[in-house]
């Protein structure tokens, strides 16, 4: 009988000795549960179930003077050809590049850049070491000398003699009653150094073990208190800061920010100037707006889809409270109460006026220059009179909201102008129209 087949039988006495529930078993090791692509992450056995990996592999090894990329077969490479592969005469000790991934630590000395021969030695005696210029320590796994057997060699030697029954180094085989066996010694190469917080080291059957990323246990959220790793269980939760310590909750609408219970928490921001004449609201991102009432407006939208862009068209007039002198920084923000979905911005400079100073207008059909803004027009006039905006571009958001109000804000220089809009769905609920 052949190793694979030895190896299945014994997995079936295995099955056929716990009796039914163990039959549900689907995977011993980590190994079988290898989707052939390390670059989405390692998959583990747990419990006899294959389960997925939570992230993808992170490549990153903080060096500038590494290209840093994922090979599905063998995980991450770390090509040394990202700093200047040539050194001068008073360069010593700056970083350099030799162009290999054979050598670590590439530094100027003499005029030459020199790094250190990279160690690949993995202390099993069933694997040939080599270096890969672009992948760096690779490891084949073949029966080496007298420490490490063929299968036909086992029939001679004591069981647990090392052998090579499968060619892949993430498996440790074994003689055992003269045949050479799949993972006798261990299902899997074990490539765990005992330190959660340096990552989850796993096996590449190209490169043998490899470092995993370390793990990021900051949540952001400082009123928890400072996360920390522990060697030996990973991440563990700080200690909450004391209520009414000052934090930032990251909210443009907020003001007083402080602990409370663990969380940041702050007050809503007053936005009111004290003028019963204007909407005052604040924005997430754009903060305190005071701005007249738009004397009408129509707003039509129609949502994004898999293959297209939303759109977006508005027609909207409005009385400042102040002259508008053009050209000024134009915006245009379509927000969800406080909460801005879309905002188009449009600098002075992007601006074409006419000869009397009363037109501004905004063009690009490509919609690249101002996020997915394709036409802007606003027509002034004299303080007190009747100014108009009209606007048509793309919706640029992927997961833009259908709401049944939508707010309408434009931002002329220091004048501003809002609407709450009622909106009704047509065209299927394809399209809203807002008035």
């Amino acid at each position: 009988m052949t190793p694979l087949p030895r190896f299945v039988a014994a997995l079936s006495f295995l099955i056929a000795l716990h009796g039914p529930a163990a039959a549900q078993l689907t995977c011993l090791g980590d190994q079988q549960c290898a989707d052939g692509d390390l670059c989405n992450g390692i998959e583990h056995c747990v419990v006899g179930s294959c389960v997925a990996s939570p992230a993808p592999l992170v490549c990153d090894d903080g060096d500038a003077c590494t290209n840093d990329t994922c090979n599905p077969t063998a995980g991450c490479a770390h090509a040394d050809v990202a700093c200047p592969a040539t050194c001068g005469p008073g360069d010593d000790g700056l970083r350099c590049s030799d162009g290999t991934a054979c050598t670590v630590g590439d530094t100027c000395s003499g005029g030459a850049c020199v790094g250190t021969t990279l160690a690949c030695d993995d202390a099993d005696p069933c694997t040939v070491d080599t270096c890969d210029v672009q992948l760096g320590c690779t490891y084949v796994e073949q029966a080496n000398g007298p420490t490490c057997l063929t299968s036909a060699q086992c029939a001679s030697s004591a069981d647990h003699t090392p052998c090579v029954a499968d060619g892949d180094p993430c498996t440790q085989d074994g003689c055992l009653e003269g045949a050479c066996r799949l993972g006798l010694n261990q299902i899997q190469r074990q490539c765990a150094d005992a330190d959660a917080c340096n990552g989850e080291e796993f096996c590449s059957t190209v490169k043998g073990c490899e470092p995993g990323p370390p793990l990021a246990c900051d949540d952001g959220e400082a009123c928890n208190g400072p996360e920390s790793c522990l060697p030996a269980s990973g991440c563990s939760a700080g200690t909450p800061l004391a209520d009414g310590t000052t934090c930032d909750d990251d909210q443009t609408c907020t003001d007083g920010d402080a602990c409370s219970g663990g969380a940041c928490v702050g007050a809503p921001l007053d936005c009111g100037d004290g003028d019963g004449t204007t909407s005052d609201l604040c924005l997430q991102g754009t903060g305190c707006l005071n701005c007249v009432g738009f004397t009408s407006s129509r707003v039509s939208v129609r949502f994004p889809t898999t293959t297209k862009d939303g759109t977006f068209t508005a027609s909207s007039g409005f009385v400042p409270a102040t002259s508008i002198g053009l050209p000024v920084d134009l915006d245009l923000l379509l927000h969800d109460g406080p909460t801005v979905v879309q905002h188009w911005h449009v600098p002075s400079a992007g601006l074409s006026t006419n000869g009397n100073g009363t037109i501004a207008k905004f063009v690009d059909r490509s919609g690249t220059a101002a996020q997915g803004l394709e036409r802007l027009r606003l027509k002034t006039g004299a303080p007190g009179t009747k100014h108009a905006v009209t606007a048509r571009g793309r919706l640029v958001a992927p997961d833009f909201p259908h709401q049944s109000f939508y707010g309408l804000t434009l931002r002329a220089g220091s004048a501003c102008a809002t609407a709450v809009l009622t909106c009704n769905a047509t065209a299927g609920g394809k399209r809203d129209r807002c008035q």
